[in-house]
């Protein structure tokens, strides 16, 4: 699979600047403004969103017939926190489809508050989208039980979250982000904290009994959307005589599954069987995009797996950027090819673990 071109929103807070947009309004505003409504070639589109409840049946459907593509097939997708990196990849499968358009969004400031039938409220936020009912716990809890078997200290977890914050606001510095489109006069992704320091996140709110996890090395509730626009054609000839020339190539890709219980750590067998399978080592890969939803994951898959932090998440992470949760799994791919360009290297792996012991990486080629 070829990547010819991939775009996103800023990332907003939850009830902050993207609020009041739906996941569809936030999606079309970002076709709108990066001309994807003008590419007239699309023979699929997938489009991912895990907080679906009040936003109507068929969600792909809404996205095609809102954007022009009446006639375009469109599949929905909810893999937690692989659904948009999975909406891009199982176009590979899809045979006859030579241009894909997949998108990844969430709004998790409009997921509503949920009435069950045994007459408890929940909100949609953590029933249908944090809440593993499989492990019964959230990641938050997870990670809570996690750093109780393998304990990272406030310090460092907050060490690693200040270098995220650093690394993030450094993207926006250099021009890596310049690609990213400003929505509703937010123009830098709202959850960065480049300002921040050792001191202030001292003072965070602590998340867990032991004042390990806390709320500086979590990461925040976010709204936004990514796009990728791939296909399987070394060269994209498009009916208007537009040739498009690939970013990058996507080289394999593998599922790896671990403990529901240990839901976070699942992107290891992943990361492992990708590497195997494709007779490479951590070695040959110059750029490694984890989802990093809380400095806990990042230090432990650098301690288990040996990896230099210098290949990791370079221009920040879900950390920092915050987590849209449908979007972060393509903006991983997109991060993961802007770096692979800047250091001129040619692999990079982009991974996250989801929901219920699953993960997965996928191995990306500088062209």
């Amino acid at each position: 699979m070829y990547i010819y071109n991939y775009g996103r929103t800023v990332i907003g807070k939850q009830f902050s600047k993207l609020s009041k947009m739906s996941p569809l309004e936030i999606t079309s505003t970002l076709l709108e403004k990066t001309k994807m409504t003008q590419v007239k070639d699309l023979d699929f589109i997938s489009v991912g969103i895990t907080r679906s409840a009040g936003n109507g049946p068929s969600f792909a459907r809404q996205v095609a017939v809102k954007n022009g593509y009446d006639t375009v097939e469109s599949t929905s997708y909810n893999s937690a926190c692989m659904t948009g990196m999975y909406a891009m990849l199982d176009s590979l499968r899809r045979g006859g489809v030579n241009l894909s358009l997949c998108v990844g969004v969430d709004s998790m400031s409009q997921a509503p508050e949920l009435k069950l039938k045994d007459g408890r409220s929940v909100d949609h936020n953590i029933q249908d989208g944090l809440h593993c009912p499989v492990a019964a716990a959230t990641p938050l809890q997870q990670v809570v039980n996690l750093n109780k078997k393998y304990p990272k200290s406030r310090a460092e977890l907050d060490a690693y979250a200040l270098r995220s914050h650093q690394r993030s606001q450094h993207g926006w510095d250099s021009g890596f982000y310049d690609y990213v489109t400003p929505v509703e006069g937010l123009v830098r992704d709202e959850t960065v904290r480049g300002a921040a320091s050792i001191e202030s996140f001292a003072k965070a709110p602590v998340l867990d009994g032991e004042g390990h996890i806390a709320c500086s090395n979590v990461t925040s509730r976010s709204d936004g959307a990514s796009f990728a626009l791939v296909g399987h054609l070394p060269f994209a000839t498009l009916k208007d005589g537009t040739i498009m020339k690939p970013k990058a190539r996507v080289v394999d890709f593998v599922m790896g599954y671990g403990e529901p219980h240990e839901t976070v750590m699942a992107s290891i067998p992943a990361i492992e069987s990708l590497l195997k399978r494709n007779k490479l080592t951590l070695k040959d890969i110059d750029v490694v995009e984890l989802s990093d939803p809380f400095a806990w994951i990042a230090l432990e898959y650098m301690n288990r797996m040996e990896l230099d932090e210098r290949k990791l998440n370079m221009f920040g992470g879900t950390l920092s950027l915050g987590h849209p949760v449908a979007s972060t799994g393509l903006r991983l791919v997109q991060n993961a090819v802007g770096a692979l360009e800047r250091v001129q290297g040619r692999y990079a792996i982009a991974s996250t673990p989801a929901m219920i012991g699953v993960g997965v990486a996928a191995l990306i080629e500088r062209l």
